[in-house]
């Protein structure tokens, strides 16, 4: 369940000050993803979804052959680990702003990890269809970040996810089917310390849906969709 505000609000204040410094440092954050990443202009910082997630969508690929994240962020992270763990995946990634795709590039060759960064508006730019496609959109509800959000310098493109925090989650949902491969699946990250998995659901209309969390301690949720009448992997 969801926590109380109070509560919240002083775990986000922790998190995005003194675990900021944390998040900062480049030998913490090589030893967390086993990269070395770097941004243009401010010091690389990850947060608990990417953490939960670092071992968690290798494992979830099954046998899946062509692959697209959306939403890859200012670095990449989560496709370059992708791509490393599972280097005969074709990974392909996108994100609307160019800033952030060129980065991701320049991460992928200074770790020689193979992904296909491009820019694009969610599916705008996408062609062909793809095994799984994977994303931790931004999800937390608008009035709470302006509140909260700006302790940490996080620009709002990466968590502004609207005014309930579902905006993107939603968006994705119903545009994904038409960049499926029969038998596809899509994987969203959301984050039970915003919302209660029951608030979250009613997005998943049309598809059958398993969800799990990762790590008892990290309030990540990992949601795995499928198309009715269509074979999955489930998560182990």
């Amino acid at each position: 369940m969801t926590l109380p505000a109070p509560v919240r609000s002083a775990a986000e204040f922790a998190f995005r000050t003194t675990g900021a410094r944390v998040r900062a440092s480049k030998r913490v954050t090589r030893w967390v993803f086993g990269l070395d990443l770097a941004s243009r202009k401010r010091p690389v910082l990850w947060d608990l979804a990417l953490l939960a997630l670092r071992h968690e969508l290798p494992r979830a690929m099954g046998d899946a052959q062509r692959v697209l994240e959306v939403g890859t962020g200012e670095v990449g992270v989560l496709s370059l680990v992708v791509a490393r763990a599972l280097p005969w995946l074709d990974v392909h990634a996108v994100d609307v702003n160019p800033h952030f795709v060129e980065c991701a590039h320049e991460n992928a060759v200074r770790n020689g990890v193979r992904v296909n960064f491009f820019v694009s508006d969610l599916f705008n730019g996408v062609n062909g269809d793809f095994d799984v496609i994977y994303s931790a959109p931004p999800y937390v509800p608008r009035a709470w970040g302006e509140a909260h959000r700006h302790r940490g310098g996080d620009p709002n493109c990466v968590w502004d996810g609207g005014e309930d925090g579902l905006d993107l989650v939603r968006r994705l949902a119903v545009d994904a089917p038409a960049y499926l491969a029969p038998g596809g699946r899509l994987l969203i990250a959301t984050s039970d310390f915003y919302h209660h998995p029951d608030d979250v659901l009613p997005a998943f209309g049309g598809y059958d849906v398993e969800s799990r969390r990762p790590s008892a301690w990290n309030p990540t949720r990992l949601w795995v969709l499928s198309r009715p009448g269509t074979d999955r992997e489930n998560l182990s």
